[in-house]
């Protein structure tokens, strides 16, 4: 018989699973890996969790709960709270929309007249 392969002492769940596990959305989890929060673990794109990181992310969420401005969502704005950190990437993106530029088509030899014959 072969013996088992090395197995490790921890099971990695996705968001949606640690959500199931925590009673609390997978978004919530996502969300947390997003704005790194909490500490997670990540494979390339792909988010995971440990039942340790989970139970961290589950004491993070129970510690900022009174922090969190709820009051300022009502008057007509967004349900969504402002991420400070949007927009970061592309700082210059927002002068741009001001600027329009003219596209001016180039003729290419694909589309020359003699190009088919």
């Amino acid at each position: 018989m072969t013996a088992a392969p090395d197995v490790p002492e921890y099971r990695l769940y996705t968001s949606a699973q640690a959500g199931k596990r925590a009673g609390i959305s997978g978004r919530t989890f996502s969300r947390l890996a997003r704005e790194r929060s909490v500490q997670h673990t990540r494979n390339g794109r792909l988010v995971f969790w440990t039942d340790e990181q989970i139970r961290d992310a589950v004491a993070y969420l129970a510690t900022n709960a009174e922090k969190s401005p709820s009051s300022s969502r009502g008057e007509g704005g967004s349900s969504r709270p402002h991420d400070s950190h949007r927009g970061t990437a592309r700082s210059g993106h927002a002068e741009q929309k001001s600027t329009v530029v003219t596209l001016v088509a180039k003729p290419g030899r694909r589309y020359r007249a003699d190009a088919f014959g």
